[in-house]
């Protein structure tokens, strides 16, 4: 029976290096396919942003090696935190790992089952932007919620999510900062964003979709991509974590701001908020469609929204069509 083409793709990478060329012949002999199907693979690896090597008469190489998230260490790393009936995935590729478990929705999926994938053909960010995940070189999750809020009471919750992995990546020691509403940056410079999609149930309560996507080792191709200034935890951290214990960081970073957030609302996971920000007490403006306003950032309020003190005095913000900057900055 022939193997699923991302199952011979992933095959191919684990016995690819970045050490050493492998022919063509070899790798075919080695899973018993043509070259030519091999040439196929590498050139669908290439186009997901895999950094491969290809020369005739040696063969192929990775220009860096890869760091792929094992699925049996992740479910054992979970294993005390996450509950026995939740489901883990952890993908080669999808569309999006929030689109993932919104068609999931009505099949009846436990509280904290999360997803992972090596690469998303359509990630998405806040304002309709696309997120760009090249395969293997970022952490792209999705952790689906039943909360026993409401809708309403839901609205907040990507700022405390935002905070919430901010503080988990200044106890690695990355000088991590968040940008409100949920960005989160080092030095200046964009290493993660939120996606939370909420959804209404029948009995009055919300879910949520939590998506996150992490740089961690981007190829430097990745920023032909990017329309804004951005970094990564390879630059930060020496040596990187393996993905597979980011993986389970990650996760465990957000379920305990779910269940924070459970017991005590947003204002209870929020009372910290200036110590992270990376705009506290300093001059922003705030973009909306054509207009703009100009101010100094004092924070959150309990609700989540922004406050800015205007020449009219402290007015509050919210709502995913606007767009925060450093006065004088462009976006």
């Amino acid at each position: 029976m022939r193997k699923p083409a991302f199952e011979s793709k992933r095959d191919i990478l684990s016995t690819l290096s970045a050490n050493a060329f492998v022919s063509g012949t070899e790798l075919a002999d080695q899973f018993a396919i043509s070259r030519a199907a091999i040439a196929r693979h590498v050139s669908e690896l290439q186009a997901l942003g895999v950094d491969i090597f290809a020369v005739k008469g040696k063969g192929y190489r990775l220009a860096q090696t890869l760091d792929l998230i094992d699925p049996e260490l992740l479910k054992q790393r979970l294993t005390p935190r996450i509950s026995a009936d939740a489901e883990l995935h952890v993908l080669p590729l999808v569309d999006s790992t929030n689109q993932f478990w919104l068609n999931k929705k009505d099949q009846n999926v436990a509280s904290g089952s999360a997803c992972w994938a090596e690469c998303q053909s359509a990630g998405r960010g806040r304002r309709g932007r696309s997120w760009q995940s090249p395969f293997g070189a970022a952490l792209y999750c999705s952790v689906w919620w039943q909360s026993q809020c409401n809708l309403s009471e839901l609205m907040g919750l990507s700022v405390a999510v935002g905070l919430a992995m901010t503080r988990w990546l200044q106890q690695m020691g990355v000088p991590a900062q968040v940008k409100w509403p949920n960005d989160i940056y080092i030095d200046n410079k964009k290493v993660a964003g939120i996606l939370v999609e909420l959804e209404s149930r029948s009995d009055g309560c919300g879910s949520a979709v939590v998506g996150v996507g992490l740089n961690v080792n981007l190829p430097k191709q990745a920023s032909d991509q990017i329309d804004q200034p951005w970094t990564d935890l390879s630059q930060w951290l020496k040596p990187v974590p393996p993905r597979t214990n980011l993986a389970a960081g990650l996760y465990q970073a957000i379920v305990d701001c779910l269940e924070a957030f459970e017991r005590g609302g947003l204002q209870h996971c929020l009372t910290d908020w200036s110590r992270y920000d990376v705009y506290h007490d300093q001059a922003v403006c705030l973009v909306m469609g054509a207009h703009q306003i100009q101010g100094v950032c004092r924070g959150v309020d309990g609700q989540g929204a922004l406050l800015v003190e205007t020449q009219d005095g402290l007015r509050s913000f919210f709502g995913g069509e606007l767009s925060l900057r450093q006065a004088n900055v462009a976006d």
